[in-house]
């Protein structure tokens, strides 16, 4: 049965959907028996004589996934994304930058997050990913500039001051511990304290800092507002 549906598939004679429909059937009996990468040459084939149904490239982006046959998969999925429509088009980038990852291409995959950010720069998703990206390549300047912009999103939303303090945080201790930036950092622990004046964390690291860079008297009085926050909260 699946030598003639084959036969019918290569038939170029055939309209176009008559043979996707047959090669369709292939790579259905090719997955029900467990040879993925068989399924993946034969929708790939379908998608090839009937790409503009979007149907084809889905069947394939899922097929060659279970299969780990990257390349195929990225294939699908940018086809999707030529044809889905502009408000979908932010979900199946996301999956094409998974595939990249997948694949190893972190390149790609960080570019296509990139694109995201810029359509949408309040997508969680791509801006941590973005951060996983460059952390695993040791880029730290990159990383300092990436975390300046999530601390700029986060400024222009009221309802974001916790998480805002966090990433300013952060973006100190990188700054300071991996870029040897340590004025740069203060300054990060001094906004953090503008608008969080009893933050322990803050205080306890700018008044560290200061010890290092010679600025004692700062230091002590940080130091003695660190002390007196501490014993306010014991009792």
């Amino acid at each position: 049965i699946e030598e003639l549906a084959i036969e019918e598939a290569k038939n170029e004679k055939a309209s176009g959907a008559l043979r996707a429909l047959r090669w369709g059937e292939v790579a259905d009996k090719r997955e029900a028996r467990g040879d993925l990468p068989g399924a993946v040459e034969a929708l790939h084939a379908a998608a090839s004589v009937d790409g503009a149904r979007i149907e084809r490239w889905s069947a394939l982006e899922r097929v060659a996934e279970l299969a780990g046959a990257e390349d195929s998969r990225i294939l699908a999925i940018r086809e999707i994304a030529s044809r889905v429509e502009p408000d979908a088009r932010i979900a199946v980038n996301k999956r094409l930058a998974r595939a990249y990852s997948a694949s190893n291409n972190s390149a790609e995959a960080e570019a296509t997050w990139q694109a995201i950010v810029a359509s949408d720069p309040g997508d969680e998703d791509a801006d941590y990913a973005i951060e996983a990206l460059i952390t695993a390549r040791g880029d730290y300047t990159a990383l300092a500039d990436h975390l300046a912009k999530r601390v700029q999103r986060l400024s222009a939303d009221s309802g974001t001051r916790e998480a805002l303090r966090a990433v300013r945080l952060r973006r100190a201790a990188i700054l300071e511990q991996r870029l040897s930036r340590t004025r740069d950092a203060c300054d990060e622990l001094t906004r953090v304290l503008e608008e969080s004046p009893d933050n322990l964390t803050a205080l306890s690291y700018l008044a560290d800092l200061g010890e290092r860079l010679g600025e004692h008297a700062k230091a002590a009085g940080l130091w003695i507002r660190v002390a007196t926050l501490a014993r306010d909260l014991r009792t």
